[in-house]
């Protein structure tokens, strides 16, 4: 008898249409890092005339695009969370990055933003933030994107779409 191992072994020993196997647990599809397409779609929606034709590709690029800004940002804020010995993102860490990103004109808006979210909801405002591990990402790493705020705005994704960064009340080394 041949030994399956012995004449291919990289490939699976189990049946070829076995569909009820789970995948390893690392395995994400690249679709699971980008924002959710629908979330995408409502934004150009909102800023485009009515009538404007979105093709998929421009579509797909657009989420492409987001996905790399979010990890840019939230990269540029891991490492201020870090050089302060704290493994916890904070708002005030996002709004910092966007601005020694150049993003300077949106940060008198987002710090508006946060102070009248905060007053709305003191309970969860104060305690909003987002936990990552003390990994320095590089621009190219691709690491971290999907990652949202949480919440049920048209960029979150309700939390649950892109890596459950959502509003974590964990506990952090000051």
């Amino acid at each position: 008898t041949i030994n399956p191992e012995s004449v291919a072994p990289n490939l699976p020993t189990s049946n070829v249409g076995d569909r009820n196997q789970a995948p390893p647990q690392d395995f994400r599809r690249e679709t699971d890092l980008y924002m959710p397409m629908t979330n995408i779609v409502r934004v150009l929606r909102r800023v485009l005339p009515p009538h404007a034709k979105i093709s998929d590709d421009a579509k797909e690029i657009i989420q492409e695009c987001v996905s790399e800004f979010i990890s840019i940002v939230t990269s540029e804020a891991n490492e201020k969370a870090h050089r302060e010995y704290r493994k916890t993102i904070h708002p005030e860490d996002l709004i910092a990055a966007m601005s020694s990103l150049g993003f300077d004109d949106y940060v008198e808006h987002l710090t508006v933003y946060l102070d009248k979210y905060r007053a709305e909801d003191p309970e969860r405002g104060a305690s909003m933030q987002i936990q990552l591990p003390m990994v320095c990402h590089t621009l190219g790493g691709g690491g971290g994107a999907g990652r949202g705020l949480g919440g049920g705005d048209d960029l979150g994704g309700g939390g649950g779409g892109g890596g459950g960064a959502g509003g974590s009340t964990s506990a952090d080394e000051n």
